[in-house]
């Protein structure tokens, strides 16, 4: 490697070179970042008990309950993700009690770990100060709105791990930076299937670094083999990225999901075959050198999290539970992004972001940022005053992304005398969040944008500061405005109400199990009077609950007579005649009838019909019945 590729060339600013403020503070950098840290963590912390959804914390907690019991996920129940993630949760059960704060400590956990690796990652485009606040409005648009222990918090934690250990792969050139970050995809795919799109993010990247190297070898051969070899890969990724998504095949879902793999694909291929490069030898050397100890790092905890499977021969459960099964979202469990003309609430954001780049002279700075200030005052009072107008912003920022990717796509393919080390690190940040963007694939609700939102913000950050840092910078104010957003207009609430205006009165569970965690009134009420009448009712034995309520396994504390966790991914196992027939193997006395919709859909009539027939008597509560035997 050569070290001078890792120095930024005559003209243009380091990344460490910072100005004004930034300078000056730069002596006390620990000392932000503790207190960036404390903040963050405070923050998170006063938020740790709210918002509660009954599809998700107690459907965890179940599946986290029957590992600390000793069963194996897709073997004894049918798992919902890939398993890691009830092992976890079963994990803190053991440290914090039986109780459905116990995963979200867990959370907490991992929260606190990813806001220093975040702020490091900001680190290196901006100063101490500017990658705090950078960190803040992430975290405000982040965990703490909804601090439920789903997988895609983790994918989300886990990808910034593995951006930072790539990003200090870049300016070191260690291969145990890149062993950690495989680790840290392997992780993720553990937690949830879609860890995969960090995995391909961080390959895209490894070959982006590897063409980096050698961009301005002068041969007056190529290495043909490589090149072919490179662009069979390349395509077969593109055939997969369409195969994926030809499963809904809406033009909003080929836009929001399919341009930006398709813009870094088309980038590659580009360099690939337009740029000049070194010898076969070289080429093979510097992907070899690159991919075996990122790819050792992904196997590594996944090979040691099938060992069981493997002692068992169980394998092909695993597998069929992990790969198979979970295609049935596709039919079952489908939310459409919102229409691609959305992305133009977003776009006078982004224009000012171009602008910050383009404006040059200090005067008209001064001017432009008191406009945008202005501007963007006015404009968060009308979001404050409507509802509607905030939730058209908030959903807007997703359906950019596209556009942010086939900018910043363009944006590289025009700056070829950016230095390698900068070139590199952005677009490890460009390829992360058009691939971790499917995570919102095939359910796109609105929420499902802050799974994604802090590695934007990163981007963003890391366009506007790609060649150092401006003075009076205007995406000050747009950061501030966003930030503002977040604390005054969202909140634990907005998962469930999406800025509908809907009133969200909050109230806190007393039953045992789920004390101390807070959700809306009227969900809080009608859980905790079916858990007590089926508690009262089963006198321990086994019950059913379902479709779409396994959430009450956890909180009765009655053993699930089924495997089943939801039907729609059960294969057999979820057929109606399957399951009575557990059910009258079982000995159950109590069953709870979900009639809501939900990613399971309604009850199927033979399964209604013969739930009637074995438990004659029954009491309605909400959306749920409950049937007993006299």
């Amino acid at each position: 490697m050569n070290a001078q590729n890792s120095i930024p060339t005559a003209g243009w600013k380091d990344s460490r070179i910072r100005t004004g403020l930034d300078a000056k503070f730069a002596k006390f950098e620990v000392w932000i970042l503790v207190a960036t840290c404390a903040v963050a963590w405070i923050w998170m912390w006063l938020h740790l008990h709210q918002a509660f959804l009954f599809e998700d914390d107690p459907v965890f907690a179940h599946q986290a309950e029957r590992v600390l019991q000793g069963e194996i996920p897709h073997v004894d129940y049918h798992e919902v993700y890939t398993g890691g993630l009830s092992y976890l949760g079963a994990l803190a059960m053991r440290m914090f009690g039986v109780h459905l704060m116990a995963p979200r400590y867990a959370l907490f956990g991992f929260f606190c770990a990813w806001v220093p690796a975040f702020w490091y990652v900001a680190r290196r485009f901006f100063g101490p100060l500017a990658a705090s606040l950078l960190t803040l409005l992430a975290v405000s648009w982040s965990t703490p709105l909804y601090p439920s222990p789903v997988p895609s918090w983790y994918n989300l934690f886990f990808a910034t791990f593995g951006a930072a250990a790539l990003m200090r792969f870049v300016e070191v050139r260690r291969a145990k930076w890149l062993l950690l970050a495989g680790i840290c995809g392997g992780l993720s795919f553990l937690v949830k299937v879609s860890g995969l799109y960090f995995i391909a993010a961080a390959g895209l990247f490894l070959l982006f670094d590897e063409q980096e190297e050698h961009r301005r070898a002068t041969l007056s051969s190529r290495a043909w083999a490589v090149s072919v070899a490179v662009t069979a890969a390349l395509l077969g990724f593109i055939v997969m990225l369409v195969e994926t998504i030809r499963k809904l095949p809406y033009p909003v879902e080929y836009y929001n999901f399919l341009v930006p793999g398709e813009a870094l694909g088309c980038l590659l291929l580009y360099r690939e075959w337009m740029v000049p490069r070194a010898s076969s030898g070289a080429r093979v050397s510097g992907l070899a050198a690159r991919l075996v100890p990122f790819l050792a790092g992904v196997f590594l905890p996944v090979l040691i999290f099938c060992v069981p499977y493997m002692l068992g021969g169980t394998m092909h459960q695993m597998a069929n539970g992990v790969l198979v099964l979970p295609q049935a979202r596709f039919t079952t469990y489908v939310v459409l992004p919102a229409p691609v003309y959305y992305a133009l609430y977003s776009v006078p954001f982004l224009a000012v972001l171009v602008l910050d780049r383009s404006l040059k002279n200090v005067s008209l700075r001064r001017y432009a940022a008191l406009v945008v200030t202005a501007g963007l005052g006015g404009f968060l009072f009308i979001c404050w005053r409507n509802l509607p107008v905030a939730r058209r912003l908030f959903v807007s920022a997703s359906s950019s992304i596209p556009l942010i990717i086939v900018g910043c796509a363009a944006f590289i393919f025009l700056r070829p005398e950016a230095p390698r080390q900068r070139t590199s690190q952005f677009f490890l940040l460009v390829a992360t969040v058009a691939l971790c963007n499917l995570n919102q694939f095939p359910f796109s609700g609105a929420f499902y944008f802050c799974y994604i939102a802090p590695l934007l913000m990163l981007l963003l950050g890391a366009y506007v500061h790609f060649d150092g840092a401006q003075r009076f910078s205007l995406a000050l104010p747009v950061a501030v405005f966003f930030l503002l957003f977040a604390v005054l207009l969202a909140g634990p609430e907005v998962y469930a109400t999406q800025f509908s205006g809907s009133q969200f009165a909050m109230g806190p569970f007393v039953i045992e199990r789920a004390r101390g965690v807070s959700g809306g009134r009227y969900t809080v009420d009608i859980v905790e009077r079916v858990t007590s009448e089926v508690a009262r009712r089963c006198a321990g034995a086994p019950i059913y609950a379902g479709p779409n309520a396994a959430g009450f396994y956890f909180l009765t504390g009655c053993r699930n007579a089924t495997p089943d966790i939801f039907e729609f991914v059960s294969g057999p196992d979820g057929e109606p005649d399957a399951i009575l027939k557990r059910i009258d193997a079982a000995g159950v006395h109590v069953v709870v009838l979900s009639r809501q919709s939900g990613m399971s859909g309604p009850p199927p009539v033979r399964l209604e019909q013969g739930l009637i027939a074995r438990f004659p008597e029954g009491e309605s509560i909400g959306p749920f019945e409950i049937r007993w035997k006299p």
